[in-house]
């Protein structure tokens, strides 16, 4: 009995020795973390916190996008096919998006959709139509800019397995290629600094060896829950090909994703030219929530913050302005009957002093107002 007590101490001694250790070991490790935390704090972290608009597949919309600012796109090409999972040549025939020259083309076609395209809207834009927007006279200027333009597409190839030897998977590879040569053409032709990147479908994640020296020249979007983990620090294999982090922003869990990787200081992506996309918060509530936490933590990364919105831009930097302080955003309590008119003081860009005042309200909804710049009234 003495015997055994003695053998319950030493295995109660070593499974203690183990925890303490264990225990030790993790607060070296934490309190490691809060000392580059403090070192690497940026205290302008908020600045650099953009957008990226997503699934913006109407070319009506494109004008409008370019009008408010938006250089960060992202647009889903969408590869139809019927339900025997071939692709589906009827969906293309009706195209009125498309040259008559193409429609009926054996390979298929891709258009811009996030959904499965159906046959009865013939409307669907197209990659001939984002090539001709390129190279519109009217809007050239946007797409010269020193700072540059983006565009993501994500591509929605959902017919069997890419790397199969399929004719679907072939025809697919093959409207692709034919896409990149004529955009790079096109590029090269005008002098635009425009740079397309590859998401969804056409990146070599997810195990699309096949794709891994494909569209080289393009870089790939990187999801950690589907790609490899080893590629958030690391560009050998995948990681030479997926270079922007593109991560969910979880409604339930808004700040789940930016903690994780804030523990590992954002691996390979802190000190990357290319931002961080986070995608589709859907709510301000939660956008405020994740945004919060990527500020708290103070590290910042290099090539920017970016939400994949599916609101309008104003709407989006209206929305975060409590955060990044680049627009105003404030909930504003003042009678009906404006019998205390509410009178305010913000600043311009150019610093110069705008008094804004409400005059009048009519309902709820309506609201006048009135203001004064340095510059006479507006």
């Amino acid at each position: 009995m003495e015997k055994n007590k003695k053998v319950s101490q030493k295995i109660w001694t070593g499974v203690s020795f183990t925890c303490l250790f264990i225990l030790f070991i993790w607060s070296l490790l934490w309190s490691s973390w809060l000392f580059f935390a403090i070192l690497s704090n940026d205290p302008n972290i908020a600045n650099n916190i953009g957008y990226q608009i997503h699934s913006w597949n109407d070319a009506r919309e494109w004008p409008s996008a370019l009008k408010k600012g938006a250089n960060w796109w992202k647009l889903d090409l969408h590869f139809p096919f019927d339900n025997s999972q071939m692709h589906n040549l009827s969906i293309c025939s009706v195209q009125q998006n498309i040259p008559i020259s193409h429609r009926n083309d054996s390979r298929g076609c891709l258009l811009f959709s996030h959904d499965i395209p159906v046959v009865t809207s013939d409307w669907y834009n197209t990659t001939f139509d984002l090539l001709n927007f390129l190279s519109d006279s009217r809007y050239r200027h946007y797409f010269t800019s020193k700072d540059g333009f983006y565009i993501a597409l994500c591509a929605k190839m959902h017919v069997g397995d890419i790397c199969e030897d399929t004719l679907a998977a072939k025809n697919w590879m093959s409207l692709v290629d034919e896409f990149f040569v004529s955009a790079n053409e096109t590029i090269s032709k005008y002098g635009l600094n425009v740079t397309f990147i590859l998401d969804g479908s056409a990146t070599s994640g997810g195990k699309r060896d096949c794709l891994q020296n494909r569209w080289a020249n393009h870089p790939s979007m990187y999801i950690i829950y589907l790609d490899d983990p080893i590629a958030i620090s690391s560009y050998w294999g995948d990681g030479k090909r997926l270079i922007i982090s593109n991560q969910p922003v979880i409604n339930r869990f808004p700040t789940l994703i930016i903690d994780v990787l804030a523990f590992l200081y954002y691996g390979k992506f802190r000190e990357s030219n290319w931002p961080m996309i986070n995608w589709e918060p859907d709510k301000q509530s939660v956008i405020i929530s994740s945004a919060k936490a990527y500020v708290n933590k103070g590290i910042s990364v290099k090539g920017g913050f970016r939400y994949a919105i599916n609101l309008d831009p104003i709407h989006f930097q209206v929305s975060i302005g409590s955060i990044t302080r680049s627009a105003w955003n404030e909930r504003l309590s003042f009678s009906k009957s404006s019998q205390r008119p509410l009178v305010v003081a913000t600043q311009d860009a150019r610093e110069e002093t705008i008094w804004i005042w409400i005059i009048r309200s009519d309902s709820s909804d309506v609201v006048y107002l009135e203001g004064r710049g340095e510059n006479g009234f507006f």
